[in-house]
């Protein structure tokens, strides 16, 4: 899950619970899955690209009672990993204390070379795609 996050792996999750006869190993698998579980909630999140079978999300955090008729700042923030590894759920808490600022935060998944197959190009072209996505 760190290297991966969570994203569409719930149906990994239901047969590791069924199968899984280690309980203090369980306790330890479903704690983490629980708590990054709790991250995805309370924000936005929206599809911003797709490339064959694969989407990639942006996670939107909003400042609390943000005035949507006035303009706001927005920062935009990647996970580390030379473009091979990571996941986005690093910079989810990070996120939601940032927009408690007044800042729009924005957490932009991009492809990783080993996971998706691809080049370090296309890990940058999705990323310079969620910029213009919000520009």
């Amino acid at each position: 899950m760190d290297e991966f996050g969570i994203k569409n792996i719930d149906s990994l999750m239901t047969d590791f619970e069924k199968t899984c006869t280690n309980k203090d190993y369980k306790d330890n698998v479903r704690g983490k899955y629980n708590y990054l579980k709790k991250l995805w909630s309370n924000h936005t999140i929206k599809t911003y690209k797709k490339i064959d079978e694969i989407s990639l999300d942006a996670h939107i955090f909003f400042p609390n009672n943000m005035d949507s008729s006035k303009l706001h700042p927005v920062m935009i923030l990647f996970h580390g990993g030379g473009w091979t590894v990571g996941s986005i759920e690093s910079q989810l808490e990070p996120a939601k204390q940032l927009s408690s600022t007044g800042i729009i935060v924005i957490v932009a998944e991009y492809r990783l070379v080993g996971r998706h197959g691809c080049t370090v190009v296309d890990c940058v072209e999705d990323t310079k795609s969620i910029i213009h996505v919000i520009i």
